[in-house]
């Protein structure tokens, strides 16, 4: 096979990665694994979502508050002097891929992501609620930015934070890089952040799981394969680049 069959099978393997067909096989999956584990939550989003894709031939969706409801003492929160063993973590994410999907060039033409916190004093007991946001944004033009830009990045905060309290200081730094994640990134981000694994025993049981392990590495290769080939020395890629993904740290 000579350098260009090798280009084409793996621009096709990619390809056929974001095919809806493929990705609504990797939801439907995941939606198998919620019920089989009993993860506590909204999950229609994803049944919403499936539903978008079946009339589309590449991945483009977009949905609100796919929700998991976390009940039990969450260790680390602040304020410390009141207990709040109820969460409920609200996930925002919107996915359009270009088309065609084209070589060093990023894949992902829209994408935004939020994740919305509400804390309680538990599970009956919402009044006096805490809040905290995050949002994973795609920035298109970081070199005209006034502070450090990097191409996907991680940043605290959110409209809803500052009118809450009047001596609640919510900075537009620091933004902190990080890859994009879909649907299943997150779902993984999000279990692995805000779970207990020690209280909460499906954590470990569901990434020991085979059919997680495949849904969850077809997305890492769906997004995560070339965002990662930014830090590599032969690297041509016109969007995931050294100077792009990590600006902070570039000579």
């Amino acid at each position: 096979m000579n350098f260009f069959q090798k280009w084409l099978s793996k621009k096709d393997k990619k390809t056929e990665l974001w095919k809806n067909q493929s990705y609504i096989k990797d939801l439907e999956i995941l939606l198998t694994l919620i019920k089989r584990y009993e993860i506590d939550g909204n999950f229609k989003a994803i049944e919403d979502v499936i539903d978008v894709l079946r009339r589309k031939d590449f991945v483009d969706y977009e949905f609100s508050n796919l929700e998991f409801y976390i009940n039990g003492n969450m260790v680390g929160t602040l304020p410390d002097d009141v207990d709040l063993n109820y969460c409920i973590v609200k996930f925002d994410n919107k996915v359009a891929l270009t088309n065609p999907i084209e070589k060093n060039i990023d894949s992902l033409h829209i994408y935004t992501l939020d994740l919305k916190i509400e804390l309680y004093k538990s599970r009956k007991n919402k009044q006096d609620p805490k809040y905290s946001s995050w949002h994973l944004d795609k920035e298109r033009n970081p070199e005209n930015c006034k502070y450090t830009h990097p191409y996907y990045h991680f940043q605290f905060g959110g409209k809803k934070l500052e009118y809450l309290e009047p001596n609640l200081g919510v900075l537009s730094s620091p933004r902190i890089p990080h890859p994009p994640m879909d649907i299943i990134l997150a779902f993984h981000f999000i279990i692995n952040n805000f779970y207990n694994n020690k209280s909460f025993k499906f954590v470990k049981k569901i990434l020991n799981d085979h059919d997680y392990q495949t849904i969850l590495s077809n997305s890492q290769k769906r997004i995560w394969d070339e965002y990662f080939k930014a830090f590599q020395a032969k690297n041509t890629h016109e969007d995931y680049n050294f100077s792009k993904v990590f600006p902070l740290y570039v000579n």
